[in-house]
């Protein structure tokens, strides 16, 4: 499967999640399913945060792999601890950990 449409069904699937718990928090007056609303809530927000730190690593990897690159190479560079730091800011050019090339 397209890993794009991955994407965003599972962005589909996280918001459904937030919007179940928040429901859940605002409309009952059972204090389980209030808890488990906020549980299900924090869950979805986490989610979101780790996607984007993710998603800013594979993009920043990109922008600092020498000349055009294959997803297989990026990915290789993200697990391998070669990703620039996420926190990079955008007028700088981000830069791979080291030198040495990972196939």
């Amino acid at each position: 499967m397209n890993p794009l449409y991955v994407k965003i069904a599972l962005s589909v699937f996280r918001k459904a999640m937030a919007a179940g718990g928040v429901s859940g928090i605002a409309v009952s007056d059972n204090e389980l399913v209030q808890a488990v609303g906020a549980v299900v809530t924090a869950v979805s927000l986490v989610w979101g945060i780790v996607e984007q730190v993710r998603d800013r690593r594979r993009l920043l990897t990109a922008a600092a792999s020498p000349g055009p690159t294959t997803v297989e190479r990026v990915e290789s560079l993200v697990k391998h601890g070669e990703a620039p730091s996420v926190s990079t800011p955008k007028d700088e050019i981000p830069q791979l950990k080291s030198d040495r090339m990972i196939l």
